[in-house]
């Protein structure tokens, strides 16, 4: 067998994706179970998810330390008990919270699932959330807080949602030192009552799924609770600011400006999400983009910049992002506006269409590679109310868009009249 080391192997271009939407069962108390099974790992993951998140919040933080404290001890077991068991087992768990969901995923070899099942189930249904460790833990976080706070991007990104939602919506509602302070016991084991042991969690089951695992698991979670369903949204969502918004968070001492500019856009379930994210691609969502090439490669001002968009449960937004010196904020910002508009002017060419196509079906496929990022894909569908056939339909559009349709998506979506821009640090641009 002959072999040319000197000639690259030909790129085939992806034409369509293998999605094989998971298995969906239901106990009889009606949770719901997605399965993803891959009988060659030896291990599972177990997610179970609790909706509500940040919306549920009668005070802030309250979600956050709810879900991250069911570890630190049960009626049985202190926290210490707790990870022997699992370092026994080879087991481990995550915790999470966004402003949509809280969730725990639970890592365990197969083989092993029912003993740490046993365990889980206690930290679920019978925390005591004790007051020394919760302090500990709040003083942590407060401490890791009072450090990001100061860095410019953070100050940057929260002026930003706070302008595009407002400060106090969910999405927008800014986080103070004090709210550490005023976490108490009783605020976590209300918030667990009224939305961790409510009606409307359920699971994703990923890995080498058997029978007496899954009934396993339904004997130990699936039991129909006395309390309420999670009232879930509490406020109508944000409108979309109709006019450009500049605002400056002054930080005299910074060697360096963040800077954030975009505005409220269209959830995953709109028609437009797909070709919107094709666009977006284009102008700053790889490393090959228009922003990257221009205001890293050829000015030099950053290190990077991205356009990101943000699918949430009841709305979305799109960001540009960066960090630049402060000498060449302004015209960081001056070359941003020059790509949205030449978004317009300048049309992409076959050759950047077909880049961005590879790019974007090549990521499409590694996020289906595998059990474990199957199951991850489910729960950024399931958590934004998402239909579960939107992988293939994200393919197909992004497969036979057209330039037409891309000179459409900029026109509608990229109007810089309608922006916000926030810069945090030293540039003298905008208002205080």
């Amino acid at each position: 067998m002959n072999i040319h080391r000197e000639t690259a192997p030909p790129i085939l271009p992806v034409k369509d994706i293998h999605w094989i939407p998971p298995e969906e069962i239901r106990f009889s108390d009606g949770h719901k179970m997605y399965l993803i099974r891959d009988d060659a790992l030896d291990a599972i993951r177990l997610d179970i998810i609790f909706p509500g998140g940040v919306w549920d919040e009668h005070k802030p933080l309250v979600c956050r330390t709810t879900i991250d404290t069911l570890r630190e001890g049960t009626a049985s077991r202190d926290a210490a008990t707790i990870a022997e068991i699992f370092d026994y087992y080879g087991s481990y768990i995550m915790t999470y919270s966004t402003r949509d969901y809280a969730g725990i995923s639970l890592y365990s070899l197969t083989r092993y699932a029912h003993e740490v099942l046993e365990l889980l189930e206690d930290m679920v249904y019978n925390p005591v959330f004790p007051d020394k460790e919760i302090q500990t833990y709040l003083k942590k976080q407060q401490q890791s807080f009072l450090i990001e706070s100061e860095k410019v991007t953070y100050q940057s990104m929260s002026a930003f949602l706070e302008e595009v939602f407002g400060p106090s919506h969910p999405y927008g509602r800014r986080i103070v030192p004090t709210h550490y302070n005023e976490i108490i016991p009783e605020d976590l084991k209300a918030f667990h009552h009224e939305s961790l042991l409510g009606n409307n969690r359920y699971f994703i089951l990923a890995g080498h799924v058997t029978d007496p695992l899954i009934k396993d698991i339904q004997k130990r979670f699936g039991k129909a609770s006395s309390f309420m369903e999670s009232s879930g949204r509490r406020i109508d969502a944000s409108p979309i600011v109709p006019h450009a918004v500049k605002r400056h968070v002054l930080r005299d001492k910074a060697v360096q400006a963040a800077i954030t500019v975009g505005k409220k856009t269209i959830t995953r379930n709109h028609e437009d999400f797909a070709a919107f994210s094709f666009v977006n691609m284009i102008l700053g969502g790889y490393f090959g983009s228009r922003l990257m090439k221009n205001i890293r490669e050829e000015k030099g001002y950053t290190y990077g910049i991205y356009s990101v968009i943000q699918p949430l449960r009841y709305d979305a937004h799109f960001s540009i992002r960066t960090e630049t010196g402060t000498e060449v904020c302004r015209p960081a910002l001056e070359e941003i506006y020059r790509e949205i508009r030449r978004l317009k002017e300048q049309p992409p060419a076959e050759d950047e269409i077909n880049l961005v196509k590879n790019y974007l079906m090549g990521s499409l496929l590694q996020s289906l590679d595998g059990a474990l990022a199957r199951a991850d894909m489910i729960k950024r569908l399931t958590t934004t109310d998402t239909p579960l056939d939107f992988p293939k339909s994200f393919a197909k559009t992004i497969h036979t868009i057209t330039p037409e349709k891309i000179r459409i998506i900029t026109e509608k979506y990229f109007d810089p009249d309608t922006f916000i821009e926030v810069v945090a640090g030293s540039c003298v641009h905008g208002k205080k």
